[in-house]
């Protein structure tokens, strides 16, 4: 747990830009802090995240960007948490859980990501907790793990709305994983369901009693489940037969049309496993199959069905995700991952107590000192640039200084936090054109992000303008912020 805050307390050195969907947490709890809960659920209608946020700046001293990172910490925890829970109590061996401690802890993309202020934190805190409490339950059968394992899932499921297949469809298995009569089977089965049986009953006798109180369900996200649930696959099925048309039609010819089908959808499925392996990366991707397909790799009877249904049911929200949206970001499918994850430990006790080969056993510790190396670095590019540029205009303007901004992120840290003010809320990434069309007093200042591809760009600027960036702020890959303090011309 030491380990984990240390390594959350690092990643907030490297003092990065907020992320574009931290900027929408970030306004959205100021609302809330503020009173102003329909216009922070107009600006995210999945609150649950940036209320804890809003809640934790209220009791105690804290700014809210301060308490978002705060409470990733204790929400990071808590996965580190759950994660060792899972190996210790179904290995019951010390070593597997100082080995599921570093599998973890050295874990690039929770590493990365540390910092960004987003809802996955949550979500995969609660899940992770939720998948060691319905383990408990398949052992003892305990109405206290069943009551956990519930109330774990519906806290996952509101942070994302992916965590409502889990609490619906994990427990599913166990109609058949007994050998006892359809009457205890039945028993078993109805526990894990308990509040979500309340919950509809509940739910159904107030919408009976009083409809109108359900109008403004609009706000919310509550749709996309049933939704999801009863039309997802079809809408998956009919956006492919749309795009195998078009593949086919536009692309691939006349000829080449026959093998449409095949090529959209085996393009599809690699991409998700390019993004698991991403995700992952080299070494624990090797890692996690060797575990996956190892006999030994599971001691008790329930992690044996348990963990891979886990994987079965993430690989499916991923494979329906995709071939709805054709994208995928390595964030959906964090639980298949962590899920993969869990078996990583017992290969690591085999290769370096158990394998005879000092080979093996060299460089697997090489690998893992490699990933633990990398854990604390950034993927991509440095945007700390980004903020020396907003903290340079705060100095010579102030935050109140009217600007122009072609960046969400450059914009948000200009501007800051304003709650006096809902239009402050979301500071808006202007068009180049806005700037090039603009009236000589319309900004003081401008600040224009720019990638090393658009030098042209700048200098159109420049010559609109008149005048020489007062301060360019780049990273090493030479994408740059330059900063415009426009002079006061007189009538």
């Amino acid at each position: 747990m030491v380990l984990s805050l240390l390594l959350s307390i690092i990643s907030y050195q490297h003092h990065q830009p907020y992320n574009t969907d931290g900027i929408l947490y970030l306004n959205a709890a100021s609302a809330f802090l503020h009173g102003q809960f329909h216009v922070g659920l107009e600006i995210y209608r999945w609150p649950l995240y940036s209320l804890s946020i809003a809640a934790l700046a209220k009791l105690l001293p804290l700014s809210i960007p301060h308490a978002a990172f705060t409470l990733n910490v204790l929400l990071d925890t808590l996965t580190v948490f759950s994660f060792m829970a899972i190996i210790d109590y179904t290995a019951q061996r010390p070593r597997l859980t100082a080995l599921a401690a570093l599998t973890i802890l050295a874990f690039p993309y929770i590493n990365h990501f540390r910092y960004d202020i987003m809802r996955g934190h949550g979500y995969v805190a609660f899940a992770l907790l939720g998948f060691y409490c319905f383990i408990r339950f398949v052992k003892n059968n305990s109405w206290e793990m069943a009551l956990a394992w519930q109330v774990s899932l519906v806290m996952a499921t509101l942070f994302r709305i992916e965590g409502a297949i889990y609490l619906i469809a994990l427990p599913l298995p166990l109609l058949f994983m007994s050998h006892a009569s359809w009457k205890q089977k039945a028993s078993q089965f109805l526990k894990p369901y308990t509040l979500l049986f309340l919950a509809s009953g509940a739910a159904l006798l107030f919408y009976v009693l009083s409809p109108s109180s359900f109008q403004h369900l609009h706000y919310s996200r509550l749709g996309e489940i049933s939704s999801q649930l009863s039309h997802g696959l079809q809408r998956a099925t009919m956006t492919y037969q749309d795009k195998v048309l078009l593949l086919g039609q536009y692309v691939l010819g006349y000829h080449g049309s026959l093998n449409a089908p095949t090529i959209l959808f085996s393009g599809m499925l690699g991409l998700l496993i390019a993004t698991i392996s991403n995700n992952l990366g080299i070494v624990y991707s090797c890692l996690s199959l060797l575990g996956l397909f190892k006999s030994h790799s599971a001691q008790q009877p329930a992690l044996k069905w348990i963990v891979p249904w886990v994987i079965v049911l993430s690989a499916l929200i991923g494979v329906v995700f995709v071939f709805q949206h054709y994208f995928i970001s390595q964030r959906y499918i964090i639980l298949l991952s962590l899920g993969l994850m869990l078996f990583i430990p017992n290969i690591l006790e085999y290769i370096w107590f158990q394998q005879a080969h000092r080979f093996s056993k060299v460089l697997l510790s090489i690998a893992l000192l490699y990933v633990a190396t990398s854990g604390i670095g950034h993927f991509g590019h440095s945007k700390t640039y980004i903020i020396h540029a907003a903290d340079f205009i705060q100095s010579k303007m102030g935050s109140d200084v009217t600007f122009f901004a072609n960046d969400g992120e450059l914009a948000f840290n200009i501007k800051g936090i304003h709650s006096d003010n809902s239009s402050h809320f979301l500071p808006e990434a202007l068009s180049l054109e806005a700037l090039l069309s603009s009236k000589p007093h319309q900004f003081k200042v401008a600040a224009v992000k720019f990638d090393a591809k658009n030098k042209e760009s700048i200098e159109k600027i420049k010559q609109h303008l008149k005048m020489a960036p007062t301060k360019t702020f780049c990273n090493k890959q030479k994408d740059c912020v330059y900063v415009f303090i426009l002079p006061v011309r007189k009538q």
